[in-house]
């Protein structure tokens, strides 16, 4: 299992880790160490499951000490998915010593090209991972991409296969689309929405706002019982305003 260093990427490989080992398979997660503790409560009802925890390598382009997309603006995804093909060679020979080697690679789809780099064997399967929804992930537009976005579009065409944090009965004509279109061959599976290993406010790190101010805007909306939750994403922060509002 290869995540994607950020908290919205890293959590739902791990539910889906979580699903496939109450299934019986066998798995490795790769991580750097300022992301293990994300691992705990995994690691705490899989003890079976194994890690393979390489020091995040020095780069000028990321600041030293950061291993985490939370500590970064989303520009700098290129740099950090380049940072980390320079693991390549570690995690490779891990592959190629290891008594009983893996047969398949899940990686998060933005480490699509750091991935495809790290075994020759085609008998390894490689194996995409969408945290997000399937209409969001074939609605990104390649055209207005950069190179690193282009290059990771078709590295994950190449993929063996594609699983997607969604369901068909909602998204039918996307996964039709991704089916035809985007992979080109069945190999795509919608298995969410993943259910959380372990729930709670400590989930992802510490929130912005506490809890308690969170539950009583909560309480105070009553005017017709109803409110509309917006996901932004792990990279926005949400600020409170003089009055009382949240940006």
């Amino acid at each position: 299992m290869i995540p994607f260093p950020a908290s919205g990427h890293i959590l739902p490989l791990l539910d889906l880790t979580h699903q496939l080992a109450i299934r019986g398979l066998q798995t490795t997660i790769f991580i750097t160490p300022k992301n293990l503790y994300y691992l705990n409560p995994l690691l705490s009802l899989h003890p079976s499951i194994q890690t393979l925890v390489l020091p995040f390598p020095s780069n000028p382009s990321i600041p030293n000490g950061v291993e985490n997309m939370q500590d970064l603006t989303a520009d700098y995804i290129p740099q950090l998915v380049a940072a980390l093909r320079e693991l390549c060679d570690p995690i490779s020979h891990w592959f190629q010593t290891h008594p009983s080697p893996p047969v398949a690679i899940i990686f998060d789809v933005l480490m699509s090209s750091f991935a495809h780099r790290l075994v020759p064997n085609s008998d390894v399967k490689r194996i995409g991972f969408s945290p997000i929804n399937a209409n969001a992930l074939y609605s990104y537009d390649i055209r207005n991409a950069n190179d690193f976005f282009k290059e990771t579009h078709i590295k994950n065409q190449q993929s063996w296969g594609l699983v997607v944090n969604s369901f068909t009965e909602l998204e039918s004509e996307k996964f039709d689309l991704l089916v035809k279109r985007f992979m080109k061959h069945d190999r795509v599976w919608g298995v969410g929405p993943l259910v959380p290993i372990k729930a709670g406010p400590e989930r992802g790190g510490a929130s912005s706002i506490p809890t308690d101010e969170v539950m009583t805007w909560l309480d105070s909306c009553h005017v017709d019982k109803s409110v509309v939750y917006v996901g932004f994403g792990s990279q926005i922060t949400l600020n409170k305003l003089p009055n009382g509002s949240f940006r």
